[in-house]
């Protein structure tokens, strides 16, 4: 679940910077938004993090996994200025990627049954994000 931290931790630190670059005219909505997503990524980063190092199933590499999560934002976002106009793609982008990687460890077959909860309550959530973002770009 190593990768799926590491996206939410990503997702993180690019929410963080998309709260505190929102302006315009949908500001506050923008603004509120972002600030609870920035949230939302590091609760589920949290979570995984507590549950692989309490079923003791991957190495725990927590310096390691920020320095991916940076890189990954820095691919990302590195010179990137957002605007209120282009902030919902870049959202996305981190939903489709979370997604992904909850389908693809689920296919896996080797999630114990709180794991699978876990990672399907996210998968949840992570729908009804990309509904709302999808909302708000068009």
């Amino acid at each position: 679940m190593d990768n799926l931290a590491i996206i939410f931790r990503s997702g993180q630190f690019l929410a963080h910077q998309l709260h505190n670059e929102a302006r315009g005219e949908a500001f506050f909505s923008d603004h509120a938004f972002l600030g609870d997503l920035y949230g939302t990524y590091e609760d589920g980063y949290d979570a995984i993090v507590e549950r692989v190092i309490g079923l003791g199933v991957e190495d725990v590499d927590i310096p390691g996994w920020n320095q991916r999560a940076m890189k990954v934002y820095g691919g990302m976002a590195k010179g990137q200025s957002f605007s209120p106009e282009n902030w919902p793609a870049v959202v996305l982008e981190v939903e489709r990627a979370i997604q992904g990687e909850i389908r693809a460890y689920l296919k896996k077959g080797l999630a114990s049954d709180g794991v699978q909860n876990l990672l399907q309550g996210m998968a949840d959530e992570s729908e009804m994000r990309v509904y709302k973002v999808k909302q708000r770009a068009s």
